[in-house]
């Protein structure tokens, strides 16, 4: 007891032992990569914390250039040196 929620969705993925909040991160990421349009989320400390590969298609970034821990600043400031070449 007291533990996190590890209830399984049947047939997800074809995998039925799948927990709830692993489908629910799949599903998450799936909608993040269909989008047309490209999305940066950036924390209150500036920090980029969500991002899909739609917004490095804009940018024309090469979202392997871009740093782990990427600020807002930083982003803005250096996206040209994260550009594909």
């Amino acid at each position: 007891g007291g533990g996190r929620e590890t209830k399984t969705i049947p047939g997800f993925l074809s995998d039925p032992g799948i927990t709830a909040p692993r489908a629910q991160n799949l599903r998450f990421g799936a909608a993040l990569d269909n989008m047309a349009n490209g999305l940066a989320l950036f924390n209150p400390d500036g920090n980029l914390v969500v991002s899909n590969r739609r917004q490095f298609e804009i940018l024309g970034i090469d979202p392997e250039r871009v740093p782990a821990q990427c600020d807002l600043q930083g982003f803005c400031g250096r996206a040209e040196s994260f550009r594909n070449r």
